[in-house]
C-alpha cells in the first residue's frame, strides 16, 4: 500500500514546528537575512556608480556622432513627408488611447483594494526563546509595546484643511479601510496599529516621510526621526470618537537599547498588570477667551493603553515588506503548551535569570547544540 504524501498547502503540519538543524534556527537565518541586506546595498551602491558612469559615456558619445552622409537625410526627409498622411490618423489613435487610459486611472482609484498597500508592511516572527534570550539584547536591539489595534497602513494624500487626507490599508490584502483627516503631511507612509474605539493611530514604524524613502535606513534612525517628525506635529483637534473624527496620532513606546533596569521596567507594564491611561494632548474650545477660541490641553476622556505584545527590531537591521526574521514578536498571550518557548512570560523568566546570576543570558552556538552562558 503506497503512503500518501501530505497536501502541497498542508500548513498545519508544520506549524509551530522546530527548525529541523541548527542551519535553519530562527539566529541562523536573522544572519542570513542581514548578509542579504548587505549584499543588496553594496550591489545598488556599485550599480549606481557603473549606470553613472555608462550614461556620462552614452552621452560623450552621441555628442562626438557627425551625420555627413547626404542619401541618409535624404532618406530621413522621404520617411518624413511620407508620414504627413498618417498624421491625422495617429493622432486619433493617441486620443482614444489617452482617453481610455484616464478612465483605467479613474477605476483604479475606485477600487477599494491598492495591489500595492497588499504585504507593504514589516511582519515578524514570533521569536523563539527555548533556548533563551537573542545574542546582544541589551545593546543590538530595540523594543516597541504594540498597543491593542489593528495593524495598518497609514497613507497621507494632502493636508487636514483640504478633507480627510489620511488613507488606512489592510496588512494583508490592501484593503481601504477607513479615510479621515490627521495631521500629517503629504505623501508619508506609516506602519501603524489603529484604535477604532479612541481614534488613535499608534505609529509603529516609519516608511516614507514627505516623499523620502526610509526602508534602507536602520531601525534606530527610523524610531528617531520618527519620535522628532511626531513631535513637531501640531495637536489634534478634539472630538468625540466617531467615524468623522480626526486620527490622534501616537507613538507607540521605543527603547533603543535594553539594559536589564529599562528591560524589568517594560515587562512589568504587561497584562495582567492593569493598563495606563494616558490622555495626550488635544486642541479643546476655551469660552474664556474669545481671541483664541482652540487651546491645548489634555484629552478629555483618558483612555487605557493596553498592550498585546512586544515587537523586538535588529537595529541596524533596514525595513523589510513581508515577513521577516529580523523583527521579533513577543505576544503577551500564548497557548498553554508553547508558554516555554515563547511569549513575555517565557521573556520575564529568563530575565529574572539573568537578575539572579547578576549577569545576562545569551545564546552561544556550539555545533548543533546552542548553550547558554551568563555573562557578568
Amino acid at each position: 500500500m503506497d503512503v500518501q504524501s501530505p497536501p502541497k498547502h498542508d500548513r498545519r503540519s508544520t506549524f509551530h514546528l522546530p527548525p529541523l538543524t541548527a542551519q535553519l534556527s530562527q539566529a541562523k537565518r536573522r544572519e542570513l537575512a542581514l548578509d542579504a541586506q548587505r549584499q543588496r546595498r553594496n550591489h545598488a551602491f556599485m550599480a549606481a556608480r557603473t549606470g553613472l558612469g555608462d550614461d556620462m559615456d552614452d552621452n560623450m558619445g552621441e555628442l562626438a556622432l557627425e551625420s555627413s552622409d547626404d542619401e541618409e537625410l535624404g532618406g530621413i526627409e522621404q520617411e518624413l513627408s511620407s508620414s504627413k498622411a498618417d498624421a491625422h490618423e495617429g493622432v486619433r489613435m493617441e486620443d482614444a488611447q489617452r482617453g481610455a487610459k484616464a478612465e483605467m486611472r479613474k477605476k483604479e482609484a475606485r477600487k477599494p483594494y491598492k495591489k500595492w498597500a497588499k504585504n507593504l508592511l514589516m511582519h515578524g516572527e514570533t521569536l523563539d526563546l527555548s533556548l533563551g534570550l537573542p545574542f546582544g539584547l541589551e545593546t543590538e536591539w530595540s523594543c516597541v509595546a504594540v498597543p491593542e489595534g489593528k495593524r495598518t497602513l497609514a497613507c497621507s494624500s494632502g493636508f487636514a484643511s483640504d478633507g480627510p487626507n489620511t488613507t488606512l490599508f489592510s496588512r494583508v490584502s490592501g484593503r481601504t479601510l477607513e479615510k479621515r483627516r490627521s495631521d500629517l503631511p503629504p505623501d508619508c507612509l506609516l506602519d501603524c496599529v489603529w484604535d477604532e474605539r479612541h481614534s488613535v493611530l499608534w505609529v509603529l514604524d516609519l516608511v516614507k516621510w514627505r516623499g523620502q524613502w526610509f526602508v534602507e535606513c536602520e531601525a534606530q534612525m527610523r524610531f528617531f526621526f520618527l519620535a522628532a517628525k511626531l513631535a513637531e506635529l501640531p495637536p489634534t483637534l478634539y472630538q468625540p470618537p466617531s467615524s468623522t473624527s480626526p486620527f490622534i496620532l501616537l507613538p507607540c513606546p521605543t527603547h533603543s537599547q535594553l539594559p536589564t533596569p529599562t528591560l524589568n521596567a517594560i515587562l512589568d507594564s504587561l497584562p495582567p498588570e492593569p493598563p495606563v491611561h494616558l490622555a495626550p494632548t488635544v486642541l479643546l474650545p476655551s469660552p474664556s477667551t474669545p481671541e483664541t477660541p482652540l487651546v491645548p490641553g489634555p484629552h478629555p476622556n483618558p483612555f487605557p493603553v493596553e498592550l498585546t505584545g512586544l515587537l523586538l527590531y535588529l537595529s541596524r537591521a533596514h525595513y523589510e515588506s513581508g515577513p521577516t526574521t529580523l523583527v521579533g514578536w513577543v505576544p503577551c498571550e500564548v497557548e498553554s503548551e508553547l508558554k516555554g518557548k515563547e511569549g513575555t512570560g517565557r521573556l520575564k523568566e529568563l530575565v529574572e535569570v539573568a537578575r539572579e546570576g547578576g549577569g545576562v543570558m545569551e545564546v552561544a552556538d556550539e555545533g548543533t547544540q546552542p548553550v547558554l552562558e551568563m555573562t557578568d
